[in-house]
């Protein structure tokens, strides 16, 4: 409650530099992004703004962000950045024609956009039911809360998500979309994920961590373990209930490979749950430091093992073998999200297993040579992903130019 009144005073003393926006002009040449809510350098996002500043010199691409390491860090690379709530950040949100962000409207400064265009590039294709489509976050509108919800919204717009164009990687996805944004197919363009260049491009970005494990251990394969949240912290811990660290140990050795795990972003800096004792290992949990992003890290994966993660669907365009770890299937749609196909129809490209003992088996077998599932696989990148390319920021920057009159 005391957030709440909190929140309702922050906005109403924040209402006039909403309306002030209104009689700014903008230029359509100035592009503001942010992602996570302003929290980090990530995602669609930070490759659309590097294409951005890259390849369209007449477009002044400003990241926007919450985090001051975020704005030195950047500065460092000659980048344009600042504080989303500072007068600099304001005022150049209201000057700009365009706002892109692939969380919310809380990616850039959300009191600025009044008479910007808005370009939701989103953080993955969705297996789980997401925003108006998952029943397990949202809110009646028919309840008190959901009038509630209505006034408040009345009465601050600018808290209000509307989007313009919201992109997608296939028409399965554009349905989605539509759907989850609560917009017209119209507004849906399908041009694959800015991120996934990075899977298809010749020149792909080393990573530190990579290349300091390959100068400490013998490395031949890894494996990485990339699980979706769950709405409660400790189902995460679960998990790992059937995880034998000296089994694996074994069998990781013997293979002369690596584990490595990635939480989710939202437990990424969260406390390990496997104990590795301090020892010289096979296995690495990393942590936002190490890899701040999987999808460069996908370009060195042998094998990913996921459950109902998005990270699938990119995994895809790589062509490379996987596996299903849907251990907690019944209980993660029960409680956690309802999904938008069956989870047998839509993961079809690799085993499904009900523990880390049947894990170990499945990864054995890929690793002997015994890859099953290259045909499925195929199917299922073509149903998933329209584009196997690497111009997925070409595609989306010209929907952008579009959307603010430069095309």
């Amino acid at each position: 409650m005391i957030r709440r009144i909190w929140a309702f005073i922050i906005n109403l003393i924040s209402l006039p530099l909403y309306w002030v926006s209104f009689f700014i002009p903008r230029n359509k040449n100035i592009w503001v992004f942010g992602a996570w809510r302003g929290r980090g350098y990530s995602d669609n996002s930070k490759w659309l703004f590097e294409s951005v500043c890259k390849n369209e010199p007449q477009i002044r691409a400003i990241w926007l962000t919450r985090e001051s390491k975020v704005v030195n860090e950047m500065r460092r690379f000659g980048s344009e950045v600042y504080m989303i709530n500072s007068l600099k950040g304001y005022w150049l949100s209201c000057r700009a024609k365009l706002a892109v962000a692939c969380w919310g409207n809380e990616d850039v400064n959300i009191l600025a956009l009044s008479r910007a265009k808005k370009l939701q590039l989103w953080h993955g294709s969705p297996m789980k039911k997401i925003l108006m489509d998952d029943k397990y976050s949202q809110i009646d509108p028919s309840s008190l809360l959901g009038s509630l919800q209505k006034i408040w919204q009345a009465f601050f717009p600018f808290t209000i998500e509307r989007w313009d164009v919201v992109i997608a990687c296939s028409a399965v996805f554009k349905r989605y979309m539509a759907s989850a944004f609560g917009v017209s197919m119209m507004q849906v363009k399908i041009t694959g994920y800015p991120r996934n260049d990075v899977l298809l491009d010749h020149n792909r970005p080393t990573i530190p961590f990579i290349e300091e494990l390959k100068k400490t251990t013998v490395v031949k394969h890894v494996l990485l373990y990339a699980p979706t949240f769950r709405n409660d912290p400790k189902d995460m811990v679960k998990l790992f209930d059937t995880f034998d660290v000296e089994t694996f140990e074994s069998f990781l050795s013997d293979n002369e490979a690596v584990l490595l795990i990635k939480m989710h972003y939202v437990y990424l800096n969260s406390p390990k749950t496997i104990n590795l004792k301090d020892r010289i290992s096979h296995i690495f949990w990393l942590d936002e430091q190490a890899v701040p992003e999987i999808n460069p890290l996908l370009n060195f994966t042998d094998i990913l093992i996921t459950d109902y993660s998005g990270a699938y669907f990119d995994y895809l365009l790589l062509d490379s073998p996987l596996v299903f770890a849907p251990f907690d299937l019944e209980q993660y749609l029960e409680g956690d999200r309802e999904m938008y196909e069956d989870y047998k129809n839509v993961a079809t490209a690799g085993p499904k297993c009900r523990d880390w003992n049947e894990v170990m088996k499945a990864c054995q077998e890929i690793l002997n040579g015994n890859d099953q599932y290259q045909e499925e696989r195929k199917t299922a990148q073509k149903k998933y992903n329209s584009f196997v390319d690497a111009k997925n920021c070409s595609r989306v920057i010209e929907e952008a130019k579009s959307m603010v009159g430069l095309r």
